[in-house]
């Protein structure tokens, strides 16, 4: 948001602050959900980028090259 729309915002009145405060509050929360969400899958792909015939129950033809 551009400090002219939050002024905008803050002149047409109470009722407009209060709901451009709930609306970024309703969209902070859905990225705090997605954040967690993204995070839990990339500690489950990194998991499974560390597993190796070594320290799971995997053939040794699934190790990468090298």
């Amino acid at each position: 948001m551009e400090r002219a729309e939050a002024e905008a915002i803050y002149d047409a009145g109470r009722e407009a602050v209060v709901a451009a405060l709930l609306s970024l509050s309703a969209r902070v929360e859905a990225l705090v959900e997605a954040n967690r969400v993204l995070m839990v899958r990339v500690e489950r792909l990194e998991e499974r980028a560390g597993r190796s015939s070594r320290n799971s129950s995997l053939p040794p033809s699934a190790d990468p090259p090298g």
